[in-house]
């Protein structure tokens, strides 16, 4: 997996890379920068894996809210949320944040959605993604 480079971010920030007082980086847009470090990797092995069987990303599931799931493979209900910063400080981890990710969970979950919610790590590995790719098989049966 690549390191997120700060020198990196800032730039595509669009602040100068060496002095003229760049401002500091927003912790929303870091969390979304580090978000997609973890995102990509784990598309990318997935299709190595699964070519067969595509995920599509940024899902929007509920009527009403605005909520959306990392993937989702929408015709089996089957949804992944890569959970990025369990270990440093991030909205998933705040009282608040925390709550609104357990409510989003459950409204999936009355609406028949099965969400497997993936750290860094598991996203790696191999038997975590077999699980998901059966379960992904076996819901799109008719």
């Amino acid at each position: 997996m690549k390191t997120l480079d700060v020198r990196e971010l800032r730039e595509q920030l669009g602040e100068p890379r060496e002095g003229g007082g760049a401002k500091p980086v927003r912790a929303k847009v870091a969390v979304k920068a580090i978000q997609n470090d973890l995102e990509g990797p784990f598309l990318l092995r997935w299709r190595a894996l699964y070519p067969q069987l595509e995920l599509e990303r940024e899902v929007r599931f509920h009527p009403v809210r605005q909520w959306r799931f990392d993937f989702a493979a929408a015709a089996a209900k089957v949804a992944i949320e890569i959970e990025g910063g369990q270990w440093t400080t991030s909205r998933h981890r705040t009282g608040a944040g925390y709550e609104e990710d357990n409510r989003k969970y459950n409204a999936a979950a009355a609406m028949g959605w099965t969400v497997f919610r993936l750290t860094a790590g598991m996203s790696r590995d191999e038997d975590e993604l077999r699980q998901i790719a059966e379960a992904i098989r076996e819901r799109s049966k008719p």
